[in-house]
């Protein structure tokens, strides 16, 4: 069958969006499946033109997946400039795949895949394949639309003494997330099947007959087990005195609310005990982590993305590797593929997550967590891993079970939901 992919962002870009669906678009591939993607140009996660990249008349993906480039709007880091490249790329996501499609020396797609985030794509999926009179399905990688009843509180990690956000753009920001959801809710209502990341989305879904009103056999979870491009860690260094190192690699953005890490870190100190952090990636909430962290003294060090290779570095040099989220009722849908990552390499966990992450790591027995945006909670877990390192070894279950799950359970569950959607 043929396959038709949208999403803003794609190889040869290096994210968990793009290793995701390169090792899906192979599974569909090695099924017998022909994949076309409709994607933008490289350009994540600066906002610029990855260097290099020359665009082609004919270009495949490292999976072998036939690539149409649409347009593109060069960003920074501010929502209202992501915003502008994503309604850029949307809009020429619709007019590429419709110039290409209703060629009638072209055949159409059998089936539409579009990839969520970005929000857009879900809109435009819709539109696309009721213009092409083909079926769809949404690739939903996060609690969408629920997580936009949070929209007012997205500025809370980057709020610093008592800043706050104007009444104007309040109502704004309200108006553009209750327009944006009703569009989630048509495109989810309307969609022939969906993917979620989590079994807990999964049920929710299918609890919640405003979402969506499918059958269990067209809502399916596909974890984000891709496999991961790390090097094996090697072994912990001599531990400091008082003191655990802590490392986390992802984005410092607002989902994140890695505040809460600096305060549990301050709580410590009145235990004469101490956290030697190292942040790795960037994000909107970067600049007002620094500021807490040198407010509160603690041992921060900052640093920008890393290849593959450092990165396993930073993991040899830390006794346990961060994971946290915000407290939002969403986020507890939610699982980090860095979750998996960590645990496919036997990296000891800590953390505040709650729900389905939080009963991954307890259950087998990768680490320890604390509830989320419970600072006190946290540096209980971190002044007893300092009191006991035997406490930081894990159970060789949790790389078993991602094992299991990327060879096996999510290649399978994937492959049925587009067999039953094209029946």
């Amino acid at each position: 069958m043929k396959i038709l992919v949208l999403s803003q962002c794609w190889y040869p870009e290096n994210g968990v969006h793009q290793r995701r669906w390169t090792w899906l678009s192979k599974i569909l591939i090695d099924a017998g499946h022909h994949v076309t993607a409709v994607v933008p140009p490289p350009h994540y996660p600066g906002g610029q033109l990855l260097s290099g990249w020359e665009k082609s008349t004919v270009e495949y993906g490292a999976a072998g997946e036939r690539i149409l480039r649409t347009s593109f709007f060069p960003h920074s880091e501010k929502l209202v400039s992501r915003a502008l490249d994503q309604a850029v790329v949307s809009s020429t996501s619709v007019t590429t795949a419709l110039l290409t499609f209703l060629n009638r020396n072209v055949e159409k797609p059998d089936l539409i895949i579009g990839t969520v985030p970005s929000l857009p794509t879900a809109i435009v999926t819709r539109l696309i394949a009721k213009a092409l009179g083909v079926p769809y399905v949404i690739d939903l990688r996060d609690a969408w639309p629920d997580l936009l009843k949070y929209s007012d509180r997205w500025d809370e990690s980057l709020r610093v003494r008592g800043g706050g956000t104007s009444n104007l753009k309040f109502r704004a920001g309200s108006l553009v997330a209750k327009v944006t959801s009703d569009q989630i809710l048509g495109s989810l209502q309307n969609a022939s099947g969906i993917i979620v990341t989590t079994d807990s989305l999964r049920e929710h879904l299918l609890n919640s007959s405003v979402h969506t009103t499918l059958p269990p056999s067209h809502v399916a979870t596909v974890r984000n087990v891709f496999p991961h491009i790390l090097p094996e860690v090697k072994p912990p260094l001599i531990p400091e005195e008082n003191t655990l190192r802590v490392v986390y690699a992802g984005t410092l953005g607002r989902a994140q609310n890695l505040r809460s890490t600096i305060r549990a870190a301050r709580l410590l100190q009145d235990e004469s005990k101490h956290i030697h952090f190292r942040f790795i990636g960037g994000g909107a909430a970067k600049k007002r982590l620094q500021a807490a962290a040198e407010d509160g003294n603690i041992n921060a060090e900052f640093l920008s993305r890393v290849s593959p290779e450092e990165l396993s570095s930073h993991y040899a040099w830390a006794d346990t590797a961060l994971v946290n989220l915000a407290s939002w009722d969403p986020m507890s849908l939610t699982v980090p593929s860095k979750l998996y990552e960590l645990m496919a390499l036997g990296h000891h966990i800590s953390g505040g997550i709650n729900g389905e992450p939080a009963d991954i790591v307890s259950s087998l027995g990768a680490g320890h967590v604390a509830n989320a945006d419970d600072p006190k909670g946290l540096a209980e877990i971190w002044s007893r891993i300092i009191d006991d390192r035997s406490l930081l070894s894990v159970d060789s279950r949790g790389g078993d079970w991602v094992e299991t799950q990327r060879n096996s359970i999510a290649p399978a569950q994937f492959l049925a939901l587009v067999e039953n959607v094209l029946s």
